[in-house]
């Protein structure tokens, strides 16, 4: 299934994030990249990563460590990575991604989560898409290209959610 991207979100394509690693540089943080793609067992080497940094906190007296953006030279390549992940956590139920995995876990192991960058605007579409989800009942919501889908069953077609009245109006 081919999903296009949305224009929003051509910019961010080849870019992921990753949440709770604690605070690094920039080498500390590729080297983390790399480790992690060894651990789910999707070679990634520096230079397939164009660029990394750390993002600015939404609340900054959150005491949440502040998520690494990884930008890769390529969608297939940040695809394949995501993909490797989600594999990986799914073959893991007990033992997900988490920092440990990666030899930093201080006082208790934290989870690492990998998702693809989004737009502040798809960010709060998924959020509203994944509670009417819940309310419904409907088993999947997910995000592929910068777009929201949903799933009532497994055997049901999904939904492309263009807009927060979508969602409202589902039933």
């Amino acid at each position: 299934m081919y999903i296009a991207p949305s224009r929003g979100h051509k910019v961010m394509i080849e870019k992921i994030i990753f949440f709770q690693l604690c605070r690094v540089g920039y080498q500390i943080a590729v080297s983390y990249v790399t480790q992690l793609g060894h651990i789910i067992k999707c070679e990634i080497r520096e230079t397939d990563i164009s660029y990394c940094s750390r993002t600015a906190k939404a609340n900054p007296q959150s005491t949440r460590p502040r998520s690494i953006l990884v930008k890769f030279q390529s969608s297939r390549t940040r695809d394949s990575y995501l993909a490797a992940a989600s594999k990986y956590n799914k073959e893991n139920p007990n033992e997900k991604l988490n920092t440990a995995l990666l030899g930093i876990a201080l006082e208790k192991k934290s989870p690492v989560y990998v998702v693809e960058h989004l737009t502040p605007d798809t960010k709060s579409l998924h959020t509203a898409a994944r509670q009417k989800a819940k309310e419904l009942g409907w088993k999947y919501t997910w995000v592929k290209n910068g777009r929201v889908l949903m799933r009532k069953s497994d055997n049901s077609d999904y939904v492309l959610v263009r807009d927060i009245q979508m969602v409202n109006n589902l039933k």
